[in-house]
């Protein structure tokens, strides 16, 4: 942590985290034998398919439709008809129509994905309760250990390969942003949970996850990252309306410079609001002992009422502290609600500065100010940092100095918070995909433009077909796409007219995929099965 300050803020107990006590144990729809039948002269593309609900539940059905091979699905549905909306009852034979508008369309190949949800609650206390201690110290065992550029490199960049390599293994959208700022270069981690429904918002949980030069950093920042890594691991299992992004910062302790970058040069996409940033900075250091909890000079006249419970605890350093400043105060209150009602065990004492926090510089002193200062709602979670532990920023910061419990009731009211602003849906999601004419692929290069895949069903190889009138300007690209939209395999292939290729599916597990070829002049998509 770059050190600081803390006033409460009543709990509200509304009504919508009220109903989290409503919950499903009922199984989630099932889609099956989606296809997609495009109809270029009257564009529009007609999607067929079953779905069923164990309960026979009424069911909510939507279509989002991407134009970058599943990145996101934005691409407007406005024009559509059929088997969608609410109620639609499950059965066999569903019709979904959607008019696309020819004008706007570029790509040449649309990702559709239909979303089936029973609108079932789940249960968020059943979730919250997965978070587990022994995970966190186990996680810590291996992040633990000096994580700088100059003092220890090889450790950093091992932290840094294992948050890539976790966020990728849970199937995550994952990106390195690699950024130098004067003489410090750096990388963001960012693992993107795409949401279902609705992904112009998001809900960020992050932490830094470098250390100073002299302290192996167990506290300070080891805590806040294998916290993310147990949000994931948890909420990674369930399906929300909006996107979550799991973050790892780099140079924090150099002045916040990994999250100024990410703020400031397109880490927000341009067609997302962020819900809220939960930022973890250090969250595992706890103490009972009285007088085992300091704050700064003036605490007690700009935070009358969080000095007062200190006063009246004999100043324990038992608690969490949340700090917002006033834009942040409904997210505040929510992260407040939360902890209250599934995490009751867990002590908070909430503050909120005005403006960016300039009044209180100790608050400023992790990655969520710089979301303050872009006018976005973000928290810092915190232990009290230099305030409470003092093994702050000395060889000490070890595993053996923290409290798991403690940080594991940190993280379930986190998990909580991300699951009702990110909307945790009861849903399940079918994809398919079409290939319509456009510039880039003229209908000159359409009357044979279909490559065929056989057999379909695969088993451990399928054969493609190139199309005969296939341009032969450049190689092929060809790319597999996994149900969610993901990248799983890229090769080239030789740009012959009528020539067959071996796909090789054994590496791939049992599911649905799309594959897509692609040079400056051709783009056609197909979808295979692989069932061995």
């Amino acid at each position: 942590m770059s050190t600081f300050t803390y006033s409460f803020y009543p709990v509200f107990l509304t009504a919508l985290l009220l109903s989290a006590h409503i919950f499903a144990q009922n199984a989630a729809p099932v889609i099956a034998n989606i296809q997609a039948f495009p109809d270029e002269t009257n564009n529009r593309i007609t999607l067929t398919f079953d779905v069923t609900d164990a309960e026979n539940d009424p069911l909510e059905i939507e279509l989002r439709v991407s134009d970058n091979n599943g990145y996101s699905y934005l691409v407007d549905v406005s024009a559509v008809w059929g088997d969608v909306g609410y109620p639609i009852t499950p059965g066999a034979g569903k019709q979904i129509t959607w008019a696309y508008n020819p004008t706007t369309t570029n790509s040449g190949v649309y990702f559709l994905k239909v979303i089936a949800d029973d609108r079932q609650t789940p249960d968020i206390q059943a979730i919250v309760d997965q978070v587990s201690p022994d995970n966190l110290a186990s996680m810590l065992g291996f992040v633990q250990g000096v994580r700088h550029y100059t003092a220890n490199p090889t450790h950093i960049a091992a932290v840094k390969d294992t948050l890539e390599a976790r966020f990728t293994n849970a199937g995550l959208q994952t990106s390195r942003q690699d950024f130098t700022v004067g003489a410090l270069s750096g990388q963001n981690i960012i693992g993107r949970q795409q949401g279902q429904g609705d992904e112009t918002a998001t809900v960020i949980i992050d932490a830094h996850f470098d250390s100073v030069a002299n302290a192996p950093g167990a506290d300070d920042n080891g805590s806040g990252v294998v916290g993310v890594l147990e949000a994931l691991r948890v909420l990674g299992n369930y399906q929300f309306r909006h996107n979550i992004k799991y973050i790892g910062f780099d140079l924090e302790e150099n002045g916040l410079i990994g999250s100024s970058y990410f703020v400031n040069n397109g880490g927000i996409e341009p067609f997302e609001t962020l819900k809220g940033v939960l930022n973890f900075e250090m969250i595992g250091y706890y103490s009972n002992a009285p007088n085992s909890q300091s704050v700064p000079v003036g605490f007690n006249l700009l935070f009358a009422d969080a000095y007062s419970q200190l006063v009246a605890d004999e100043f324990r350093g038992n608690f969490l502290i949340n700090v917002a400043n006033t834009g942040s105060n409904p997210l505040r209150a929510a992260f407040d609600s939360c902890a209250a009602l599934y995490v009751p065990a867990l002590k908070v004492i909430s503050l909120s500065v005005p403006g960016t926090g300039t009044i209180a510089p100790d608050l400023r002193r992790s990655d969520h100010a710089k979301f303050w200062d872009a006018g976005h709602k973000a928290l810092m979670l915190t232990d009290g940092a230099n305030f409470r532990n003092i093994h702050y920023h000395t060889p000490n910061d070890v595993i053996d100095v923290l409290d798991f419990d403690f940080m594991a009731n940190n993280v379930k009211a986190t998990v909580a918070t991300a699951a009702h602003l990110a909307g945790i849906r009861h849903c399940t999601t079918a994809l398919t995909a079409a290939s319509i004419t456009t510039a880039i692929q003229p209908a000159a290069t359409q009357l044979n433009g279909a490559f065929t895949l056989h057999p379909n069903p695969a088993g451990n190889s399928a054969a493609i077909t190139l199309p005969h009138n296939l341009p032969v300007a450049q190689p092929l690209q060809l790319q597999i796409f996994d149900a969610k939209g993901k990248p799983v395999s890229t090769q080239q292939l030789a740009a012959n007219p009528g020539a067959t290729a071996t796909l090789r599916t054994d590496m791939l597990p049992n599911g649905v995929y799309m594959v897509l070829l692609t040079n400056a002049q051709f783009k056609a998509v197909q979808k295979l099965l692989v069932n061995r």
